[in-house]
């Protein structure tokens, strides 16, 4: 099986998870302000998210409006680097998915940088805390 077999098998998994584990209301002590931030701004395609909490194995929604949506799901791989899944998902006024883009990167805890995923330029500092 070729690795553009694995990649486009992984995609679909990640696909069906999606949309079952993103909640509408954040936890107060999980989102951080600048989060709430991001969920105004609807015109721009850079987006500022500040410094983003995320929990290792537990997928974070935000949403950057007008529809869309961007999944984090880390995976610790030593004390200070982790792997991100990233999945930036647009949907219609009638609620399907109109758009999926899924990327993955490595990226150390506490350390801002940014990122292009489909048509959008997210910036943020992760920090990952370990279950």
């Amino acid at each position: 099986m070729g690795i553009l077999h694995i990649a486009t098998i992984a995609a679909i998994s990640l696909t069906s998870l999606l949309p079952a584990s993103c909640r509408k209301t954040a936890d107060k002590t999980s989102a951080p302000a600048s989060v709430a931030a991001a969920n105004t701004t609807t015109t721009n395609t850079a987006h500022e998210l500040g410094e983003l909490t995320l929990t290792n194995h537990l997928e974070t929604c935000v949403h950057l409006g007008s529809g869309k949506s961007c999944f984090f799901t880390p995976r610790m791989i030593d004390r200070h680097s982790f792997q991100l899944t990233l999945a930036l998902e647009s949907k219609s006024e009638s609620g399907k998915t109109r758009d999926l883009n899924v990327t993955e990167i490595v990226a150390k805890t506490d350390k801002p940088f940014e990122l292009a995923i489909g048509d959008f330029q997210l910036s943020f500092t992760p920090h990952v805390a370990v279950e």
